[in-house]
Parts: C-alpha cells; structure tokens; sequence
C-alpha cells in the first residue's frame, strides 16, 4: 500500500511531531498508532512480511540498540535503572517494523511533515521570545550564569530539533522539484530565516553546532550535485558571516560565550564543581576510568549511573548532583563496552551501511553523531524518538523521487 493513497501516515505524523514538543504521552501514543497502521496495511501478507523484515539488515539492525541494551541487564545489578534505560529504547524495536511495514513515503508527506515541524518551531518559539524581550535583562544574567531560557521541551532537544528543520528545509529548497508551487518555497524560506534567527537568540551552542554543520553539508552537496560552484562560494561566505555578525549583534550569544570562556577557566584551575561546563567536562573524564575498568563489557547500562556517582564522589567530593557522560560515545563505551559499542553503533548505523543513503538521511545522521559528542542523545525518551521517526521517514522516501540530489 502506497502512502499517497491515504492520508493516515501524514495525520499520524503531524501528531508525532506535535507531541515533541508538548506531549511525551502523545510521543507513545503517535508510535503505537505508527506499528498499528502498518500492521494493518499488511493484514493479508503479514507472515511473508515479518519473513522479509527480518532479512532487512538495515531495518532488523536499528532494532540491535534496543537488543544491546537488553542483554546489559546480565551485567547490570539495579534492575530498575536497566528497565528504564530498556523502556526508553523501545522505539528501536517498534518504529523500524512500523516503517518497514508502511513500505514507503510520498515526496508530498515528507515535504509536508518537514514544512509542519518548522512551521511548529516556529510558533512554539513565539511565547520564548516574547519571554527574552520582556525580561531580556533577567535572561542575559541567566545565560551569562550558565542556565538557559525556559523552552517548550529541554532547551538542548529544542534547538537540535529546530536546527534540523532550518538545515532540511533548506535541503528542500534547494531540491530541483520537491516544491511545486513558488508559495511553498516562500514559506519555507521565510521559516528558514525564522528559525535561524531564533536559534541564535536562544545561544544554545548543541543546537548552533548541528545548524552551522548542516547547512555546510547542504551546500556542499548542493555544489557537488548541481555544479553551481558560484552559487555554492557564496552559500559558504554566508554561512561563515552569520556566526560572526551574530556574535557581535545578539547579547545572548555574548553572555554565553562570556559564561563558556568563564567556565572552562575554573575548570582548568580545579575550580569547577558545580557549573554546567565544567560538569560536562568532569563526566567525561570520570567516563574515561570507568572504560579503563571494564573496557569490554562495560558497567552494565543499569550500573552505570551508580558506578558515576562513586567516582564523582571520589575525585571530586559531595555534589548538588551528579550527571551520566554527557557524551553518547562515552556513555555507550562505559556502560556497554567495546563489545556493545560495536554492535549499538554497528545497528545504529544500519540505514547507511546496508542501505544507498541520499543527502536527506545524510543529513539526519549528521545531526545525530554532532549531537552525540556533547549528549546523551539515545538516552532520552524525546530525542530518541526524533531522530530514529526522521532516520526511518528517509528511509520509506518514495523510490519514485525526483530529487536532483538523491541521484
């Protein structure tokens, strides 16, 4: 069954990305409506269905996250803090059977759905904005103290995700037939711009990182594709000038910068217990010995959270509160070994290595792997769940696309 003969996936979508930004409840509910849809649409070929998602390999090995995770808990003794870490990879194993079910995805839902989640970016943005400009002064002695404007979801998630849309709109625009009308492509440069602005005045750096990452990756692959080589130099001076005039125009990515340079100063004087920099940097370390202890096997993803404590208590004393790695490498590596590494990172990857990605899952995997040199990205039940729906809505693009930058 072909998505474009119903609207159900576009409906279920458009759910799944509201709820991500105010619903972790309706996060559960959009996914299980996902597997019921394609559990449906295959009613009369489920068994030879199920036969030919198990020979998937890129399918079947997004499901070896949730796998690894659950065979951690034979080296995990808090049986709770494993069942949570378990709970929060469901989506591995729910959403590629889903997707690989539905089969594939029209070029008009993935347009729709990418225009819907910049155009709710946007909107969601509208209430912290008018937030920054009512108290821009309270804000600015925030930022320039380590915290961070209040947000819809977790300020880290929230930029990630509204990078994503700036960089995959413009992926969009710059395709030679995604858009068939020029108001669509009004639209969608007016939220570029939108988003981008708004990234910058809430001085998240993750979110900047991927957003600067991303829109390098689309030029460059604009150039390659199309042979614009003017066009692709000025695109590149554009995204070179942006940062620097944000720099020294927006006062929030001041305060931000001031607090990081701060920051990492009390860090490298031993001073740094307790702020948000230096605690990224102390989890790190801390992960570094855990690896060092059990380098094959790991902790045990149930462990892992205890066994940071105790050497957060040994090497730096008592503490308001004590943080996982802050880097998903790292995390991966201490709870799960060298052995899970492999196999996480080995099914993670899948769509990639079994698969002839086009510029758009590309795009999803570069924002991904970006953002998990700085979080626990897959350890949290919102990010996760975007991602990995991104990762498979790419992957169930129709075969009939027209894409100038897929060939």
């Amino acid at each position: 069954m072909k998505l474009k003969e119903t609207p159900v996936l576009l409906v279920l979508s458009l759910l799944f990305v509201v709820s991500l930004f105010y619903s972790k409840a309706g996060l559960s509910i959009s996914m299980g409506l996902f597997l019921l849809y394609g559990l449906w649409s295959q009613r009369l070929s489920l068994y030879a269905e199920l036969k030919s998602f198990i020979k998937d390999k890129a399918f079947v090995g997004l499901t070896l996250v949730f796998f690894v995770y659950l065979l951690s808990g034979i080296n995990s003794s808090d049986t709770g803090e494993w069942l949570k870490q378990v709970r929060i990879k469901l989506p591995f194993l729910l959403l590629p059977l889903a997707f690989f079910l539905i089969k594939t995805v029209s070029e008009r839902d993935y347009k729709w759905i990418h225009i819907f989640l910049g155009l709710l970016g946007v909107l969601s943005a509208v209430p912290v904005l008018f937030y920054y400009f009512q108290n821009q002064e309270t804000v600015l002695h925030a930022l320039g103290s380590g915290q961070y404007m209040p947000t819809p979801i977790d300020h880290i998630h929230y930029s990630i995700i509204l990078a994503y849309a700036a960089c995959a709109l413009l992926l969009l625009l710059v395709d030679g037939c995604i858009y068939k009308a020029k108001w669509e492509r009004w639209v969608s440069t007016t939220l570029i711009i939108c988003l981008v602005g708004i990234l910058h005045l809430l001085a998240v750096r993750s979110g900047l990182v991927i957003l600067y990452l991303g829109l390098t990756f689309v030029c460059i692959w604009f150039v390659n594709s199309s042979k614009q080589y003017l066009k692709g130099v000025i695109g590149l001076a554009v995204i070179v000038t942006i940062p620097v005039v944000g720099y020294l125009t927006v006062p929030s990515i001041q305060s931000k910068v001031g607090y990081m340079v701060w920051d990492l100063t009390q860090y490298n004087r031993g001073k740094g217990k307790n702020y948000s920099d230096s605690e990224r940097l102390m989890s790190y370390d801390l992960a570094l010995e855990l690896i060092k202890e059990s380098p094959i096997t790991g902790q045990g993803i149930g462990d892992l959270k205890s066994a940071m404590k105790k050497k957060n208590i040994e090497n730096y004393g008592e503490k308001e509160k004590y943080i996982f790695p802050h880097n998903q490498y790292l995390y991966v590596l201490a709870g799960l070994g060298i052995l899970g590494f492999i196999f996480f990172f080995g099914g993670l990857l899948g769509p990639v290595l079994f698969y002839k990605p086009d510029p758009y899952i590309w795009l999803v995997y570069l924002s991904l792997l970006a953002a998990f040199m700085v979080e626990n990205t897959i350890e949290r039940a919102v990010s996760t769940a975007f991602f990995l729906f991104f990762i498979l809505l790419g992957l169930g693009r129709s075969k009939e696309a027209c894409s100038i930058l897929a060939k």
